[in-house]
């Protein structure tokens, strides 16, 4: 039982660690927690309020994983820090463009769910 506990601390400091330091994911987190302050005061379906939930957190753990592989070739990267070249590049690019799929998924279902709800209020 000790052992899950430690990694439940672990896994905590390392999400505190990213949260502390990361301006895109301080961002993402708020427009997520936002989203779903919104989505409790439409009053959305279990299905709708689940794939607000779903897909906002994919998003959140893809970035954070985005951040990890970040860091992880920062620290062999031998360039500057604004130079990066070949697997390196293309590592960052790659967790990047993985994030850029959740994100825009993301934004998709909030759109698709939020949009005619917030019509159907405005026409009462």
């Amino acid at each position: 039982m000790r052992s899950y506990i430690q990694s439940l601390q672990y896994a905590l400091e390392g999400l505190f660690h990213a949260l502390s330091r990361e301006r895109n994911l301080k961002l993402f987190t708020a427009l997520y927690l936002i989203s779903l302050m919104i989505a409790v005061a439409l009053r959305l379906t279990v299905i709708e309020l689940a794939l607000v939930i779903f897909t906002g957190g994919i998003f959140l753990a893809v970035e954070l994983i985005n951040t990890a592989l970040e860091r992880f070739t920062d620290a062999f990267d031998v360039h500057s820090k604004s130079i990066h070249t070949g697997a390196i590049k293309a590592t960052k690019d790659i967790a990047a463009g993985a994030s850029l799929v959740c994100a825009v998924t993301w934004g998709v279902i909030l759109l698709m769910i939020f949009v005619p709800k917030v019509l159907s209020f405005l026409q009462r």
